[in-house]
C-alpha cells in the first residue's frame, strides 16, 4: 500500500505502518498546514503522503489546478 508513490516516481515523507504521516501531520508544532508547507518545500510542488492508509496527491502549482479541475475534471474524483 505504502508504495504507491514510490512506483508512481512521487517524492514525499515516508509512511509509518498504520497511521502513514497522519501522526506527523496532525502533531506538528504549529498546525497541520504548517506541516503541509513545509513538506511543500521540502518536496516540491506535487507530492504523496497517507492518512492512515489512503494515499494523497498534494497539488500546489496553480497550473496544474487549473489542468486537474476544469480540463481534465472527468478523469479525477
Amino acid at each position: 500500500v505504502y508504495r504507491v508513490f514510490e512506483e508512481m516516481g512521487l517524492p514525499g515523507p515516508q509512511p509509518r505502518f498504520f497511521f502513514g504521516n497522519a501522526l506527523e501531520l496532525f502533531s506538528h508544532k504549529k498546525h497541520s498546514a504548517a506541516c503541509l508547507a513545509e513538506w511543500t518545500e521540502k518536496y516540491g510542488k506535487v507530492y504523496g503522503y497517507f492518512i492512515g492508509h489512503t494515499p494523497i496527491i498534494c497539488v500546489s502549482d496553480p497550473d496544474m489546478l487549473q489542468e486537474v479541475f476544469i480540463t481534465k475534471f472527468s478523469h479525477f474524483h
